[in-house]
């Protein structure tokens, strides 16, 4: 009996609780998709997502633009719309879509405004599983 009490206490503790910070699969495809945007020559200038900082420690869910479950801390819902300030210039990017296969909980992504003018690596992508795409 103490120890299905012991088990409930426990279980209710994780709720209250939580997780203290994202999955770590989560927080490197953040990253690595933030590195991917920094990598083209013309946007370098602008500084995009600066509370997304390589660090261990660091909780993804915490983020600028990113949201998670309260409870198991799974990315569900990026809202990446409109990173960049263009001043008029049109830049057009290819988006490795790839990247978001590791967002297994991911309900809505928001890429628009962002002039992608194109995907590549489309497989594995979750698109069915999203409630809200924006692209």
């Amino acid at each position: 009996m103490k120890l299905k009490w012991l088990l409930i206490c426990l279980i209710l503790w994780f709720q209250v609780i939580g997780n203290n910070g994202c999955f770590e699969e989560e927080r490197l495809a953040l990253l690595q998709f933030k590195a991917s945007l920094e990598s083209d020559e013309h946007r370098s200038k602008f500084p995009i997502l600066p509370s997304w900082i390589d660090e261990p420690e660091n909780n993804c869910c915490e983020w600028e633009r990113v949201s998670c479950n309260s409870t198991a801390a799974h990315v569900i819902h990026l809202s990446l719309d409109n990173l960049w300030n263009f001043d008029g210039m049109e830049y057009i990017y290819d988006l490795k879509v790839s990247i978001f296969q590791h967002f297994k909980e991911l309900r809505s992504l928001n890429l628009s405004y962002n002039n992608f003018g194109g995907f590549v690596e489309k497989e594995g992508i979750l698109l069915l599983y999203l409630n809200s795409p924006y692209l």
